[in-house]
């Protein structure tokens, strides 16, 4: 009998191993989950295409369009783990602001492989880069950021003094976010990938405007709440009663909000 059942014991263990072996062996791609830039927005945009090399000699490219008022503030964004971002260069533009987009390594026509580090990393290099090279201070710069967006745009708020932050269904970390989903599996000691924004928030002292959407099963409201309450500085919360983690974009005042948030700091800088 005993030896019997130190034979399921066994067999449990080694079920239980190679669960969650594929667990953290898969979880680059379910965190990333990478798209290719389509023949048609790679026309349509083309115009406005840009490209950096960084120092491994990774490509990454995007687009970047000046507006014409050397003082217009600038937006730099930041997509969801299933976004290719292109799409965004039209609504943000009549924000009556320079807009900077640039996919992710392995999103649309950027190379390499992303990383929680390497993401971030980029960013801060791609601000530094771009203020740089068009002679944009960091506090006329407004950094958004949509679902993982987020925790790149906050992490860039903790590191750089860009003059605000935008943030759309967003989350406290991942951990607290696979807890929420999964609370009988262990996952946050599995996470490679945790984007910890809530360890970041008490530091960061620019106002953040903070867009919910009330009908969010991906990312429920909680987590940006909770998010919201460590945050430094002030914040305004603008939550759309019918939005889902998808539509929140299609809902009315969303573009407005943000844009109102941008032409108030804007205006006080």
């Amino acid at each position: 009998m005993l030896a019997w059942l130190m034979w399921i014991f066994w067999i449990w263990v080694a079920l239980s191993c190679a669960f969650f072996g594929l667990i953290y062996l898969n979880q680059d791609r379910t965190v990333f989950q990478t798209r290719p830039l389509t023949a048609d927005a790679k026309q349509r945009f083309q115009d406005h295409a840009i490209s950096f090399q960084r120092d491994d000699g990774t490509l990454l490219q995007g687009w970047f369009r000046l507006h014409p008022d050397p003082e217009a503030p600038l937006i730099i964004y930041y997509g969801g783990n299933a976004e290719e971002i292109s799409w965004n260069l039209d609504p943000l533009q009549q924000l009556d602001c320079s807009v900077l987009l640039i996919n992710y390594r392995g999103y649309g026509e950027s190379g390499g492989k992303p990383s929680e580090v390497i993401l971030k990393q980029d960013a801060i290099w791609l601000l530094d880069r771009i203020s740089e090279q068009q002679s944009i201070p960091l506090q006329r710069v407004f950094v958004m950021g949509r679902s993982l967006g987020s925790g790149v745009a906050t992490y860039v708020a903790a590191e750089r003094p860009v003059a605000g932050v935008i943030l759309i269904t967003a989350f406290d970390s991942f951990p607290a976010l696979a807890r929420s989903h999964y609370s009988w599996l262990p996952l946050a000691w599995l996470m490679k990938h945790r984007f910890e924004s809530d360890q970041l928030a008490p530091q960061i002292e620019q106002p953040m405007l903070n867009l919910i959407a009330a009908q969010d099963k991906v990312v429920p409201p909680a987590h940006a709440h909770r998010l919201a309450s460590r945050w430094q500085g002030p914040v305004t919360t603008q939550t759309f009663s019918e939005a889902d983690h998808i539509n929140i974009t299609e809902q009315p005042g969303y573009w407005s909000t943000i844009g109102q948030f941008i032409k108030q700091l804007a205006t006080s800088n």
